[in-house]
C-alpha cells in the first residue's frame, strides 16, 4: 500500500509559513535529484513510535547517503556510498541486511554542489562557521566530510522494548565512545529551523571509520581544517507511517 507523503518546497518556505500552508500531500513516488527522503518524523519517535516501518531495501531506493536508526531504536544508522551500516550499543559496526527495518531515517542521492573549507576546531565552532556559509539556510543539505579527527566523541543506544519508554530516557542511557586520530567519514543532514518537530533543526551527524570498525551518532569532535562537501536539497518527501 502506498503511504501518504509530505513535500516541503524550500523555495516557497517563507510564503508557506505566512499562508499557513506547510506542505503539499501526494502519493509516494521514489526519486532522486534535489530531494531529501525521510521515513516518519522525529515527533513520532518522541511519541513512542519506534517499531520499524520501512525496510532498508526500500530506504536505499531513495538515497545512497544518510542517517537514521533501526527497529526499536537498535543503534545508529549510517548510509554511505549506497550501503547501510548499524552501530550497536557496544560500538560494533555491522553491514545491515536489506530486510531490516527502520522507524526513522533520512537519505538522499548525494551530488556535491559545493565544497567549503573550514578553519578547524571543535564541533560547535564548525556548526557556527559552516552555518554562516550556507547559501540558503532555509533549505536542506546533505553533508559529507572525510578527514582524520584528532578527537572524536560518539554514541549509540541499546534497543528498547514495548511498551517503549520516552526517547529522552533511552538517550539518557546511551553508551559513549571516545576515539583519537580516527580517519573516516561524517555523514550529516542540515535541516532549517522551520522544520519544527518533523526532524531535528540544524546539523545532525553520524560517523563511520574507514576500516568500518568504529561509528555512531556524533556528540563532538576536534579537527584541523576540514573539506566539507555540501549537497543542497530543494525539497523533502516524508512518508507518514500509519501506526
Amino acid at each position: 500500500m502506498k503511504r501518504l507523503s509530505i513535500v516541503i518546497i524550500s523555495a516557497i518556505a517563507a510564503m508557506a509559513l505566512v499562508l499557513g500552508v506547510f506542505s503539499l500531500i501526494y502519493l509516494s513516488n521514489p526519486g532522486g535529484g534535489d530531494e531529501l527522503y525521510q521515513v516518519s518524523t522525529l515527533q513520532a519517535l518522541f511519541d513512542g513510535e519506534m517499531a520499524g516501518a520501512c525496510s532498508v531495501g526500500d530506504l536505499l531506493r531513495h538515497g545512497d547517503t544518510g542517517v537514521g536508526t533501526f527497529d526499536s531504536l537498535d543503534g545508529e544508522m549510517i548510509v554511505l556510498d549506497g550501503a547501510c551500516y548499524q552501530v550497536t550499543h557496544d560500538g560494533k559496526v555491522h553491514v545491515v541486511p536489506v530486510g531490516n527495518m527502520t522507524p526513522f531515517a533520512t537519505v538522499a542521492f548525494f551530488h556535491a554542489d559545493e565544497t567549503v573549507q573550514t578553519s578547524g576546531g571543535n564541533y560547535s565552532e564548525f556548526t557556527a562557521e559552516v552555518g554562516s556559509e550556507l547559501q540558503n539556510p532555509n533549505s536542506f543539505y546533505v553533508i559529507k566530510i572525510h578527514a582524520v579527527f584528532s578527537d572524536l566523541t560518539l554514541r549509540s543506544v541499546s534497543p528498547a522494548h514495548p511498551p517503549y519508554p520516552p526517547l529522552s530516557q533511552i538517550v539518557a542511557n546511551q553508551t559513549v565512545f571516545s576515539y583519537q586520530d580516527t580517519a573516516g567519514t561524517m555523514v550529516g543532514i542540515y535541516s532549517p529551523g522551520m522544520i519544527g518537530t518533523l526532524d531535528s533543526p540544524g546539523f545532525h551527524f553520524h560517523f563511520l571509520s574507514d576500516d568500518k570498525a568504529e561509528g555512531g551518532h556524533v556528540l563532538g569532535w576536534e579537527s584541523a581544517s576540514l573539506s566539507v562537501q555540501l549537497d543542497l536539497k530543494e525539497s523533502i518527501q516524508i512518508d507518514l507511517v500509519p501506526y
